[in-house]
């Protein structure tokens, strides 16, 4: 299931699902969030990743719309995720987010397969991000940069695109990447396609192929030759490390 809904609109403004499936919510209200014992405050903005055999309690205080979705993760090491809960407030992450989950909910009926990786990246950017920006203390634009590329690791992204969302310049974000990262966009984005793809290779039994498509290379040839160049290892024997170490 995926969509948005308001809950909140008529008593009881407190509901409680047992959760059978992970469930995303991207939050735009203010509410007290219980999961399990934990009791959070949470405000528009938030990101929650919550996993299944989980007990959620909201209470709304006024009608409060978020966008949701409940889905399986693929067959690998669910098992070993089952403990993992997450609350990230987004800050200039929030509207790559919100048009990624919102993509994902279009393209279900159609692309379902397309649905599954936009989520998996919405999951990535959630837990591999927490709420304390790791980047709060870089140029706006770079911030806003990053946070885009994270959101569409899944798609191709051209370097007018970014500069677009940064609100600079092509050549000024070429400057503000090598000054923040010692690399270019183009160096950026395919170390963080590398980096999503060991997690993939790792952690999930996604065919090669799969994982390939999951970080926006579709040529298989080429997502060999990319990860032998920046891990030293065929994908085969990534996984085969990953493997032995579960």
């Amino acid at each position: 299931m995926i969509g948005a809904a308001t809950h909140g609109t008529q008593p009881p403004t407190i509901e409680s699902w047992q959760l059978m499936m992970w469930v995303i919510l991207l939050i735009d209200y203010h509410a007290e969030l219980a999961l399990d014992e934990h009791v959070l405050t949470v405000a528009p903005g938030t990101l929650g990743v919550f996993p299944p055999c989980s007990q959620l309690t909201v209470e709304y205080a006024s009608p409060s719309r978020h966008l949701y979705a409940h889905f399986a993760l693929p067959h690998g090491r669910a098992d070993e995720m089952a403990e993992v809960a997450c609350l990230t407030e987004l800050g200039p992450r929030e509207d790559a987010v919100r048009r990624q989950l919102e993509t994902a909910i279009g393209c279900f009926p159609v692309n379902p397969r397309r649905t599954e990786r936009l989520l998996l990246d919405v999951m990535h950017v959630a837990l591999a991000h927490p709420a304390t920006d790791e980047h709060a203390d870089l140029h706006p634009g770079v911030r806003r940069a990053v946070a885009y590329i994270e959101a569409n690791l899944v798609d191709d992204i051209d370097i007018p695109s970014v500069a677009d969302v940064a609100d600079v310049s092509p050549r000024q974000l070429s400057t503000l990447f090598r000054r923040s990262f010692d690399t270019t966009v183009v160096g950026y984005i395919a170390a963080r396609r590398v980096d999503r793809a060991r997690r993939l290779l790792t952690t999930t039994d996604l065919p090669i192929k799969a994982v390939a498509a999951h970080v926006g290379i579709t040529d298989l040839h080429y997502f060999n030759k990319v990860i032998r160049r920046y891990l030293g290892a065929s994908p085969r024997a990534i996984r085969a490390t990953g493997s032995a170490r579960r």
